[in-house]
């Protein structure tokens, strides 16, 4: 019942303020990510040395930390545009890019997940997107906040 009520909230045109009140949170929210996908790309960079070949069995949980968090800070991130405050052109495109963060990020997972193989180009082409589509994902982001 309460879950039901909750996305009929989120499909209507006049958000509920609690839902409001959790987008408040997206800035918030959103360093997290960030953070995690950030350390999973140097992570993954650095695992190309021997001297730290033995951080390589963590780095999927990096990158599956790093989609957890992208996945909440893109629901209060939507929770946040119902407000109607933001340039809505520039806010399609962050909530995509985004979107498109949280993806690669996933696809990240999969790859480097020992028994999974995958050639070596779509790995790092992965790692890349990641790290491309998070710089103009929160290129985007400062736009919306500061202008």
């Amino acid at each position: 019942m309460g879950l039901g009520l909750f996305i009929a909230d989120i499909a209507s045109e006049n958000p509920s303020d609690f839902l409001l009140f959790l987008g408040r949170f997206h800035p918030l929210a959103v360093h997290l990510p960030i953070g995690f996908l950030l350390l999973a790309v140097i992570a993954q960079f650095a695992t190309r040395w021997p001297k730290f070949h033995t951080i390589k069995p963590y780095t999927p949980y990096l990158w599956a930390l790093g989609a957890l968090s992208a996945t909440i800070a893109i629901l209060f991130g939507y929770f946040l545009s119902l407000s109607g405050d933001y340039d809505p052109d520039t806010i399609f495109w962050h909530k995509w890019s985004g979107v498109c963060v949280l993806s690669f990020s996933i696809a990240c997972y999969f790859f480097f997940k020992k028994p999974f193989k995958v050639p070596v180009v779509a790995q790092w082409a992965s790692v890349f997107f990641v790290f491309a589509s998070l710089v103009y994902t929160g290129h985007l982001g400062g736009n919306l906040t500061h202008g």
